[in-house]
């Protein structure tokens, strides 16, 4: 059964963020039926791209989803007739379609309708609770983000670095470690505790600066400082370094998760 008992304190900071962010999300009854959705929210959806990270495209989760990629509305629904002669079946067998569904929407769409009864009663506060805590994000060495590939750079006729090239640089750079920790029970950067790290990470002054600021700017806890540092050894051993240059601890950072509030 889901619990709807409504927690009021909770669902005041809720409604205020919401608002603050211009939050619009839609409810079951308008996904299922678009035409019930307000004509306010659909206005908006014109200056909305099916690939935009944006709440407005939750609206857009259903089968009636205009088939186009940007500023589409609702029809009917989109679906697909499978013909007898490919089912082997004389009946008509037909298919919804969502291929117009916003990107990531099977993921998102069922993120989605198991948080708002949550997020409507008041059982979530999306000023506090976040989708993965810190000491978790602590234990994650790279953060990255993807985008998506722009057709420029899909149609440059520049080539990147060969994998063949990328491999033996890091196994050259595997082999420095197994050498590095022979002898003991470590098998690379990755595995060394407090006091290795403070053995084979060293950094100059400017290195020592650098990181001294990131931590107060970056809130950085003891976890997160020493995974900085293995991850630059780790660069510097890709670099062909014996040192950890103030480039090696720089990119390191930028690895670390970046604060949204």
């Amino acid at each position: 059964m889901i619990d709807l008992t409504i927690h009021e304190e909770q669902l005041k900071r809720t409604v205020q963020r919401a608002n603050e962010r211009n939050i619009v999300i839609p409810t079951f009854v308008q996904m299922k039926d678009p035409a019930l959705i307000p004509g306010g929210v659909k206005t908006r959806l014109r200056n909305v791209g099916l690939w935009d990270v944006d709440s407005l495209n939750l609206f857009r989760i259903t089968w009636k989803n205009e088939s186009v990629a940007r500023g589409g509305g609702f029809g009917g629904v989109n679906y697909l007739e499978l013909p007898p002669a490919l089912t082997g079946v004389e009946a008509r067998v037909v298919a919804p379609v969502g291929k117009w569904f916003p990107t990531g929407s099977h993921k998102v769409g069922a993120t989605f309708g198991c948080l708002v009864p949550r997020l409507v009663t008041g059982q979530f506060d999306p000023t506090y609770q976040k989708r993965i805590s810190g000491p978790l994000l602590d234990r994650i060495d790279i953060h990255t983000e993807v985008p998506r590939v722009e057709y420029d750079k899909l149609t440059d006729a520049r080539l990147g670095e060969k994998s063949e090239d990328i491999r033996a640089r890091v196994e050259k750079a595997r082999e420095v470690q197994r050498q590095r920790f022979a002898g003991t029970s470590l098998a690379c950067n990755a595995d060394m505790g407090p006091a290795e790290v403070r053995e084979y990470c060293q950094i100059d002054e400017a290195g020592r600066s650098l990181l001294k600021a990131a931590m107060r700017q970056l809130s950085m806890s003891a976890r997160a400082f020493h995974r900085v540092l293995k991850l630059a050894r780790t660069i510097a051993d890709l670099a062909g370094s014996e040192q950890i240059e103030t480039a090696h601890l720089a990119e390191a950072m930028q690895y670390r998760p970046r604060r949204r509030d």
